[in-house]
């Protein structure tokens, strides 16, 4: 019966410490999230957030090693949403900068979760080309438009099961719909500039 005892109690320590980290990475993916979305919101403007930027890589990197330290990879599941607008972060700021696109071993994020973030590129990579058409920019809106409509044909046809990725059929939708949205604004800022 001591041993019993012993065991339970043992087994009850480890989990209030896994239940204390879970808690501790969803208060940091909160913070990542809306971090990453000031630099997003920066970056599209072409304003400065590279500063922001090392502030999310710190932040990801105490997430990854709390996910490490628990053993459970489950726990990424909970970490979708500031993850993908980090990963978002980190792909626009390589493609703004003609870098590789970073792959998911050099994010430190699994390849289901890194993929549901490309599934959303498009509409971000439109926000800059319509920030761009704002600004009578149009070599870098048509620069824009040349990777939104890279994307679109990368990802045509893809299609993962929501158990793999959730929510993946309806981002490829989406992005279908906005770079078809992208093309037109594109053709109509051209229409009026020559007009």
């Amino acid at each position: 019966m001591k041993n019993y005892i012993e065991l339970i109690e043992n087994t009850i320590s480890e989990l209030n410490k896994s239940d204390e980290a879970k808690e501790l990475i969803i208060s940091l993916v909160r913070k990542l999230n809306r971090l990453s979305g000031k630099g997003i919101a920066k970056l599209t403007k072409y304003q400065e957030y590279i500063d922001i930027l090392q502030n999310a890589r710190d932040m990801k990197s105490q997430i990854t090693k709390l996910i490490s330290d628990s053993n459970n990879n489950h726990i990424w599941s909970l970490t979708i949403s500031g993850i993908e607008e980090y990963c978002e972060f980190e792909f626009l700021h390589a493609i703004i900068n003609h870098q590789n696109l970073p792959s998911p071993s050099e994010l430190g994020v699994p390849s289901w979760l890194w993929m549901s973030a490309v599934g959303d590129i498009i509409g971000e990579l439109r926000r800059i080309m319509l920030h761009n058409l704002i600004e009578k920019n149009i070599e870098n809106a048509k620069e824009i438009l040349h990777n939104i409509l890279f994307f679109q044909e990368l990802l045509a046809g893809l299609d993962f099961s929501k158990n793999l990725i959730p929510n993946f059929r309806r981002k490829m939708d989406i992005s279908r719909a906005l770079t078809e949205k992208s093309q037109s604004d594109f053709a109509n800022a051209i229409i009026n500039k020559s007009s």
